[in-house]
């Protein structure tokens, strides 16, 4: 799945490609940020994991503070189910059972203090 804004009022016509594989992390030609996709993923103890994203950045995560948000989120309250993650490299995002997923945008954020792009909500 690729995530992506686009605003017909600024000339685009269609919803435009992102190329999430040009490993730039700056704004494309239509005012698009590169979504960077998660290439490996190790657990680390606790709740953190650590990344390596397409551009060759890597850092880790603790998701112990996604463990308040309940939902979906309540099943990382088992330690056997959180650490039982895979990489889908289809989607560029880890995933656990029960398609759980966090956007690869907020991984790529979270892991490497980097900015969330100007379209993501707050």
């Amino acid at each position: 799945m690729v995530t992506a804004s686009w605003d017909p009022t600024r000339g685009h016509t269609e919803p435009p490609c992102v190329h999430r594989k040009c490993g730039t992390g700056k704004a494309c030609g239509k005012g698009l940020t590169v979504i960077h996709d998660v290439i490996s993923a190790s657990y680390k103890g606790g709740y953190k994991i650590e990344f390596v994203f397409d551009d060759g950045k890597r850092g880790t995560i603790d998701f112990s503070r996604y463990l308040k948000r309940g939902g979906v989120f309540e099943r990382f309250k088992d330690p056997d189910f959180f650490k039982n993650f895979k990489v889908d490299r289809e989607l560029g995002v880890i995933v656990w059972q029960g398609g759980i997923d966090i956007a690869p945008e907020t991984l790529y954020s979270e892991a490497t203090g980097s900015p969330l792009p100007e379209w993501v909500e707050a």
